[in-house]
């Protein structure tokens, strides 16, 4: 799917010298670091947390000139010490798949990434539910920025605690749902920056772009703040049937490639493929199982005769053929004498 969009794969490594990343990584995503010490040198490594910030410095470092947008996709493992909200993580070698579009400003750039993850889950055959939400408000009501309780408070939709540390925050706790709420919020933001008021624009043109891609289900909420690191504009999650939390998170991230060089727009977003494999029905079963003795001339002969039309095929002796067939997912089991036994 990325590549029918004009996507190209780069390849980015799997462990880098911290002082090479670090600049790139938010506290956030540094706080989600394994360490490790090169044994020759005695530098610290560390694993990658997520691939934007590799990426980022590969752009700065190899492909600063050339027209723009450039149209980057990747997929591999990131490693990951904890959660950045503390609630434990279910694994912590993870799997990601995604694209980013750097040098693309502008709701049509965001509407393209927005288009291709929802396409990607419609290939799946499943509808991708998106919640929308937006760093530059958070930025414009918090200036000076979000301390760890403050942010908790938020994210807990904790009234006292807000009222306490951040009053002005108090209204986004309401301001979550369909995107009516943008309508909302214009009425119980009027006094805010004018910047809020160009953020909630940025959304109603993103999701006003979302009317020709695949079915897609949009909510909004402007006070969650997950995983915002270094995003400036449009900060989205996405959530399917069958997964506990969201599979696939992205956002705007100006700011970035400024920090291994010159400043460019970029949005893109990434995919927990392990979280989506989990909410997948079991394939179907497919290949052969031959019912034999390996070695034996015509139990091989009839194994070949299956992989030449293209179906995995293995010979296990008779005693155990029927349950390795079913244990490890055959649709077929071929008796000795050549009966065809289709399995559920």
């Amino acid at each position: 799917m990325f590549e029918s969009y004009g996507y190209r794969r780069v390849y980015t490594p799997w462990f880098e010298l911290l002082g090479s990343l670090e600049r790139g990584l938010s506290g956030e995503a540094q706080a989600r670091l394994f360490h490790l010490v090169d044994p020759g040198s005695g530098e610290i490594l560390v694993l990658r947390p997520d691939f934007t910030a590799q990426v980022a410095r590969m752009v700065a470092a190899r492909m600063s000139a050339g027209p723009r947008p450039l149209r980057l996709a990747y997929h591999g493992r990131v490693a990951r010490a904890v959660d950045a909200l503390g609630r434990g993580l279910s694994s912590r070698d993870l799997f990601q798949a995604g694209i980013e579009l750097i040098g693309a400003a502008g709701p049509v750039a965001e509407r393209e990434v927005l288009t291709i993850a929802t396409a990607a889950f419609a290939k799946l055959g499943r509808t991708l539910t998106l919640d929308l939400s937006h760093a530059g408000i958070l930025a414009a009501l918090a200036p000076e920025g979000l301390d760890a309780p403050t942010r908790l408070a938020l994210s807990a939709r904790d009234e006292v605690a807000l009222a306490q540390r951040a009053p002005q925050l108090l209204p986004l706790l309401k301001l979550h749902g369909g995107p009516e709420v943008l309508r909302r919020a214009a009425a119980e933001l009027q006094g805010a920056p004018r910047s809020v008021t160009v953020a909630l624009e940025e959304l109603q043109g993103a999701i006003d772009g979302l009317t020709r891609t695949p079915p897609t289900q949009v909510s909004v909420d402007l006070a969650e703040v997950r995983g915002f690191g270094d995003y400036t504009g449009l900060v989205f999650r996405g959530y399917t049937e069958g997964a506990a939390d969201a599979v696939v998170s992205g956002g705007r991230y100006d700011r970035l490639l400024g920090r291994f060089g010159k400043e460019e727009a970029a949005v893109g977003f990434g995919i927990d493929v392990g979280a989506v494999l989990l909410g997948q029905t079991p394939p179907p079963r497919r290949g052969v199982v031959i019912a034999g003795q390996p070695g034996d001339p015509a139990s091989e002969d009839a194994a070949l005769a299956h992989r030449a039309r293209g179906e995995p095929t293995v010979v296990v002796e008779p005693s155990s053929a029927l349950a390795y067939a079913e244990h490890h997912g055959y649709r077929l089991l071929v008796t000795g004498d050549g009966v065809e036994r289709s399995l559920p």
